[in-house]
This record gives structure tokens, C-alpha cells and sequence, in this order.
């Protein structure tokens, strides 16, 4: 028998593209009631698969590129290797080659593209406006949320709880 949960309050870094490109449509069939707390990453995604979409007054929602991380440098953005590509510059260490820079960057604009459509469509927003969130690394407080269509209403937990 599936149960089906009313809220699912998000307190999260985010997670990987695959997680909410895969689980996105079942969790979007269960219906449920999202309350966003501390929203990061891609952890906005699992918010906005809820039907209702609810954010405490202190909630947080951060957004940032896709990005990968790549042994000792870090994490590397779209934009970087964009640079890499465009100016042909050869900074890896083991001279990792034009071609696994290029699936690199196919990859991850395909699961940037991906989200930037998922938000468009869940929000009514132009994707463009959360391209410049996600490159200017932008975190919105819970009436931005509301003003960018993230969130339908701010509630208290005591609300919510139905104290």
C-alpha cells in the first residue's frame, strides 16, 4: 500500500542532477505539500515538485551553477569550462583532453538546460532570470521565493503544525 505524506519540509545542500531528473516525476505524482526551510542547490528542484509550495518566514532558497567537482580544483562551473574551451587554455595536470572537456561541458549544460526548463515550467518565470540567479550564485530570501513564483505562500511553523 502507498502512503501518501502531506509535507515534506526540505532542509538541504541539494543533491545530484540525477537524483531529482529520475525521482522528479514519481515525487511529483505524490501530491505533496513542500515546506522549504534551508533550500540550496538542487534541493530547489525537490521543492518545486510540491503541488503546494510553502516557505517559513526565514527560509533560504540558494542558487548556483552546475557544476562538477574535478579532484584538486574544485568545483568547476559551465562558465569555467566554457573559458577552458574558448581560450584553449591547458591548466590539467595530467593533460586531460579537449574531448573530456567538451563531454564535460555537454553534460552538464544538458542537466542545466534540464533545470532551467523544469523551473520555467513550475514557476511561469523566464529561464533566463534564474540563469543570472544561478550564475550570480543568488540566495532569496522567502517573499523573493514567493516573487519569483518558487513559492505559492510564507507560513509560520506554528501554522503549519496547526498551532
Amino acid at each position: 500500500m502507498l502512503v501518501r505524506c502531506q509535507q515534506v519540509w526540505i532542509e538541504s545542500n541539494g543533491g545530484t542532477f540525477e537524483f531529482f531528473s529520475v525521482l522528479g516525476p514519481p515525487l511529483l505524482r505524490l501530491g505533496y505539500t513542500a515546506v522549504g526551510c534551508d533550500v540550496r542547490s538542487a534541493a530547489v528542484a525537490l521543492h518545486l515538485l510540491g503541488h503546494r509550495r510553502i516557505a517559513l518566514p526565514d527560509a533560504n532558497f540558494f542558487f548556483h551553477e552546475v557544476r562538477t567537482l574535478v579532484d584538486e580544483f574544485g568545483f568547476i562551473t559551465i562558465c569555467d569550462l566554457e573559458d577552458v574551451m574558448n581560450r584553449e587554455i591547458k591548466f590539467w595536470k595530467d593533460g586531460i583532453r579537449r574531448e573530456a572537456i567538451q563531454e564535460w561541458y555537454r553534460q552538464m549544460r544538458n542537466a542545466q538546460s534540464w533545470f532551467l526548463s523544469f523551473i520555467g515550467q513550475q514557476t511561469g518565470m523566464s529561464p533566463p532570470i534564474f540563469l543570472n540567479l544561478m550564475r550570480d550564485n543568488a540566495v532569496l530570501s522567502a517573499r523573493e521565493a514567493v516573487r519569483y513564483g518558487l513559492v505559492h505562500q510564507i507560513m509560520s511553523e506554528g501554522e503549519l503544525l496547526g498551532h
